[in-house]
């Protein structure tokens, strides 16, 4: 039935032996033929105009083949009727059997499981157009429902310049003159149709149309890794390949036979990679945001349209090569993502090593990093509320709009730790953040240990995620002389504010005067919620207190402008701090920063060792 054939194409032979390659065990348990109306479906969602006739029209004009037929014979079932329409299966007749009985005859069903692939090939009724004719070809369209064609999507290459060589764009209106009568230019372009096609028949085979084959073949070993999002991969099988582990046949696959089959050698393969690539570039609307759109989940990757999902597939099949092309030949082909990025831009990291880095460069680069360019830490459940409540008031919108997170450690002894923390149990957090080039700022009260761990212990520690600074720069730390309302709030302040509170105790500002022991003196200072408790007869509640002093800090009346006081010019300082934490894009610019005194107060030596970026 078959003709041996060995077209050389590129640098690529067309295998003799395609036949027995496409029915062999290794070529779709990842990636199964498509039936014609799959692959019309398939090429047309990806911007083609194909559907299952015009494929059967390029079949007919030997432009472009399916990679197996089928012919569906007639089965004959013994059957028993119960009542009505109702009958009992008793199973197919086979040959030789002789029955008597009742009978049903269908069309037997495909699937590509190995024995039906062994048993129709067997048959005669499963071959390759590619080998030449069939003696089946002439019933095809004559009994279409006993006839399958099945492609491979990897075809879509050889597809989409087939059709770009059979489109031409003109006007309609110049083949005809004004009153609607066809004029010299309506027959010039019939035969210009009639030539494009003539010189599309005569041309000869072109790489793309062996590389679709080929890319079905290495796609039991390849296409796995290709599904993922630089960080994971998906694997997944036809269902009916029971017990077909991809890893075990990974970890036994060799390319050996597949070079000798297609005979082509590293620069052939290297072409090809390129060529794929390139029109990966070319048919994606999303190119310039390429080095981002590859991190993107692949279940929302496959949700797109048109051009932007066939630059998809063209990538999957370039980045199948570039696998294959390593493993074969022992040579990385350049990542495409890494190369050919749009003038002026700058090169997208590398991802082979480190993903997560490269992640996080390119997510700096467009904005999208979700971390804060500046990390607060407070003391507690006060500052954490009143800080974004200043803000709203003051700049005119939330913290996070200025890239400032407020994170609250719950009491002072969480973030000094105890006596024998010889810095502070602060300082690993800072310094990783700081590495990461998220800066920490830290507003404690001075109580504890919160002078010697915190004000003295975490500016002088030395970063061990970059030696050549220090964790972090003595201005970074913030401790109140006593605490929120006693730094930032006159005596009459807190009093009025305490009197709104107590729902009708009135406080004077003398009340608030012992609060206000100076820190020589021998006498032990009152706290705020002692005085208030000792007059109303309950509990503070701090958060309220400090709302409400903010109001009033506001409060147009308010004859000291919030501009004086030490909480607005700390905040001010953090949202100028964050807004010049320019983010890095790759790991040279990164390492600038870590030595430019931004983050950590230099050692000696740093400076003659940090070298502006290139890129």
């Amino acid at each position: 039935m078959t003709r041996q054939t060995q077209v050389k194409v590129a640098g690529m032979k067309t295998p003799a032996n395609i036949f027995d390659m496409l029915t062999g065990p290794g070529a779709y348990k990842v990636k199964r033929l498509l039936r014609a109306s799959e692959f019309a479906k398939f090429v047309s969602d990806r911007g083609e105009r194909v559907d299952e006739a015009r494929l059967r029209k390029l079949e007919l004009l030997g432009l472009f083949k399916p990679l197996l037929r089928i012919r569906r014979q007639d089965a004959i079932y013994k059957i028993e009727t119960i009542e009505g329409n109702r009958f009992r299966d008793l199973g197919p007749l086979d040959d030789d059997e002789v029955w008597e009985g009742e009978t049903r005859t269908e069309l037997n069903q495909f699937g590509f499981r190995p024995d039906i692939v062994a048993s129709w090939r067997e048959h005669g009724v499963l071959w390759s157009p590619w080998d030449g004719p069939s003696e089946h070809d002439g019933e095809i369209d004559a009994e279409p429902q006993r006839h399958e064609a099945y492609y491979s999507e990897f075809q879509i290459w050889d597809l989409m310049w087939m059709l770009s060589s059979l489109t031409l764009h003109v006007s309609a209106d110049n083949a005809f003159n004004g009153d609607g009568t066809p004029n010299d230019n309506h027959q010039n372009l019939a035969e210009n149709i009639a030539e494009m096609v003539s010189e599309a028949r005569a041309r000869p085979p072109n790489p793309r149309r062996v590389y679709g084959l080929f890319a079905q073949l290495i796609s039991d070993r390849f296409y796995v890794q290709t599904q993922g999002d630089e960080r994971l991969i998906t694997v997944s099988k036809d269902g009916q390949f029971h017990g077909w582990e991809w890893e075990d046949y990974a970890r036994t696959w060799t390319p050996d036979e597949i070079i000798a089959q297609f005979q082509f050698d590293q620069t052939n393969s290297a072409n090809i990679e390129s060529q794929l690539s390139a029109q990966q570039r070319f048919a994606n609307p999303l190119d310039a945001w390429r080095a981002l759109t590859r991190f993107v989940a692949l279940t929302e990757r496959k949700r797109l349209k048109g051009k932007a999902l066939l630059a998809e597939t063209l990538g999957e099949m370039a980045e199948m090569h570039r696998l294959f092309h390593r493993l074969a030949f022992g040579v990385a082909l350049p990542d495409p993502n890494e190369t050919g990025f749009p003038l002026g831009g700058p090169a997208p990291p590398p991802v082979a090593d480190d993903p997560y880095s490269a992640l996080e460069w390119v997510t700096n680069r467009f904005h999208l990093n979700p971390k804060p360019k500046l990390v607060l830490i407070v003391e507690g459940q006060t500052e954490e509320v009143v800080i974004p409540a200043i803000f709203e008031r003051w700049f005119g919108a939330p913290a996070a709009r200025y890239g400032i997170q407020v994170r609250n450690m719950h009491g002072v002894g969480n973030a000094t730790g105890t006596k024998r923390d010889r810095q502070s149990a602060l300082w690993r957090l800072v310094d990783f953040l700081h590495a990461q080039q998220t800066i920490a700022l830290v507003l404690l009260d001075r109580e504890g240990l919160a002078g010697p761990n915190i004000a003295k212990g975490l500016a002088s520690a030395i970063s061990i995620h970059f030696p050549d600074r220090k964790v972090t720069r003595q201005e970074y730390i913030k401790l109140w002389n006593r605490c929120f309302e006693l730094d930032n709030f006159s005596d009459s302040e807190i009093a009025a504010a305490m009197t709104a509170l107590s729902g009708g105790v009135v406080f004077k500002g003398s009340d608030i005067k012992p609060c206000r022991v100076a820190p020589a003196s021998k006498v032990k200072a009152v706290t705020i919620e002692t005085v208030y408790r000792g007059r109303v007869g309950h509990s503070l509640n701090k958060v309220a207190l400090a709302l409400e002093l903010v109001e009033r800090m506001f409060d147009p009346k308010c004859k000291r402008s919030p501009a004086n006081r030490p909480i607005i010019r700390f905040l001010s300082f953090a949202a100028n701090r964050a807004a010049l934490n320019h983010q890095p894009t790759n790991f040279e610019r990164w390492e600038y920063n870590q030595r430019s005194g931004y983050l950590g107060t230099l050692r000696p030596g740093a400076v003659s060792r940090r070298r502006k970026p290139t890129r």
